[in-house]
């Protein structure tokens, strides 16, 4: 509508010259320029004369590359094919010609008879704003990744200290019961030992295998295949069959295998949990990028429910950690058949910008 009023408008600023043509542009809140078939400036409005800065004698009559936006020669190429074609142009965050200062704009060309008339638009409050968020964006990734970073170091920590002071304790606890079974001689005491020996031995299990979870041995070496393949093996002793498939035997790169790791660890503990499933099957490839599918038989859910729903967070977790290192994350699920996991991080994503 507003292209067909400013049209009506200089069609008969040209014809007639009336005043009340002029008067009428120059109440439009954007900068109207009208080139004649010569691409020679010919008339303009106020907010044009304002954007500017100079006065009509000063401006009138001047060539369009004098006037032109962004690259000068692709923006009279333009305006020279909208007036052969008659199709209107429109270009977006351009930069405005020198004599407007540093400031971008829209800019809207269309043909009026044989002219061109070119509306513009000042964006520029409009870009140094988008170019704020993604500042900011760039900035919340960064203290994220950060956080991350600091994560893997505290789990590192907390599973050495898990090794060397609680493990140690508890083993040598186990060896005090068994040596306290062979100096006692009542048989209800060596049955109560046998008992504090077993749970022992168990919470030592626990222990060892709360240790590789929080930060794996194999993780430090960057061993993405061994890790994958310990836990498959896990899920085999509670029952569920899985098969692994793969097209590489080398080591992934730290800040990809880590990533890698934490998801799909989180993907099993959700099998485990809440799937139900009998079998799992885990893609691992390496071309452009390193793919690592997971798929199971299992219950199923709604994912429009399991994103809404706060108390369930893993979904999101793992997204965010595929996000963070540069990759993609896909899930689909439908009830009664299963749900399928994708993560694909790029290789060529530099390890100084992305390392957890």
């Amino acid at each position: 509508m507003l292209i067909k009023i400013v049209k009506f408008g200089m069609r008969r600023m040209r014809k007639f010259s009336g005043k009340w043509a002029a008067k009428f542009l120059d109440n439009i809140p954007d900068a109207c320029f009208l080139f004649n078939k010569d691409l020679v400036l010919v008339e303009i409005n106020a907010k044009a004369l304002e954007f500017v800065g100079k006065s009509y004698s000063e401006i009138i009559e001047i060539p369009a590359i004098e006037l032109a936006n962004g690259s000068p020669a692709e923006s009279i190429l333009k305006m020279k094919r909208v007036m052969a074609t008659g199709k209107p142009s429109v270009s977006h965050n351009v930069k405005a010609w020198p004599i407007a200062g540093e400031r971008y704009v829209d800019v809207f060309s269309f043909r009026v008879e044989t002219n061109v008339g070119v509306i513009v638009t000042d964006v520029t409050r409009r870009q140094n704003l988008e170019l704020e968020i993604r500042e900011e964006k760039e900035r919340m990734k960064d203290l994220a990744l950060s956080c991350i970073k600091s994560q893997e170091k505290e789990r590192e920590l907390i599973s050495c200290e898990i090794h060397d002071r609680v493990i140690q304790l508890i083993v040598a606890s186990c060896q005090l019961a068994e040596h306290a079974k062979s100096t006692f001689n009542d048989f209800t005491s060596i049955e109560t030992l046998e008992k504090l020996n077993t749970t022992l031995k168990q919470t030592l299990n626990e222990c060892r295998l709360v240790s590789r979870q929080i930060y794996p041995s194999t993780l430090a070496e960057n061993n993405l295949l061994s890790l994958i393949s310990e836990e498959l093996n896990t899920l085999r002793n509670e029952g569920i069959e899985s098969k692994i498939v793969t097209n590489f035997d080398n080591n992934i790169p730290k800040h990809i295998s880590e990533p890698m790791y934490r998801i799909f660890h989180e993907a099993i503990i959700n099998i485990q949990k809440h799937s139900k499933a009998s079998y799992v099957r885990v893609t691992l490839m390496v071309n452009e990028g390193v793919e690592l599918l997971i798929t199971d038989n299992g219950c199923g859910f709604y994912l429009g429910e399991a994103l809404g729903n706060r108390e369930h967070i893993g979904i999101i977790s793992m997204q965010r950690r595929a996000e963070l290192a540069g990759g993609n994350f896909e899930v689909e699920s439908k009830i009664g058949k299963g749900t399928s996991l994708k993560v694909c991080i790029p290789i060529e994503i530099s390890k100084d910008q992305y390392v957890f």
